[in-house]
């Protein structure tokens, strides 16, 4: 019982293990995307300013401000796009933390159990 006591700790350290990394990869992914999303838009509203200055300029530069037009909406459906990678890399790091919980929970219950029968086995050795 004792080495079956000693597996499921080492199992459940590398497990453990195995759960922060993941958690701290996505953590380090979902920043990586937030300081995208931050540089989209910053991107996003230079273009913007830059259409509404040409604009001003008159119809001379129509077509150019056609295509800033078409980068500010290409840049705010990727602006779009992040902020729902960066929604389902929070969602997936809040279900691997709650996994991690679960995990925990039933290795303790388990380790409790285990206990609980060695307990009832020393006793029975010893009375």
């Amino acid at each position: 019982l004792s080495e079956q006591l000693h597996g499921l700790r080492r199992a459940f350290s590398t497990l453990s293990d195995v759960f922060v990394e993941e958690v701290d990869s996505l953590r380090a992914e979902q920043k990586a995307q937030a300081q995208a999303l931050r540089s989209a838009r910053a991107e996003v509203r230079r273009l913007k300013g830059e259409a509404e200055a040409r604009a001003a300029e008159g119809s001379a530069h129509a077509e150019r401000l056609d295509g800033l037009e078409a980068r500010v909406e290409r840049a705010s459906g990727e602006v779009q796009a992040l902020a729902r990678d960066a929604g389902k890399a929070s969602s997936s790091c809040h279900l691997l933390q709650l996994d991690l919980v679960e995990q925990r929970s039933a290795m303790d219950s388990r380790l409790a159990e285990q206990r609980k029968s060695l307990d009832e086995a020393a006793a029975r050795l010893g009375g």
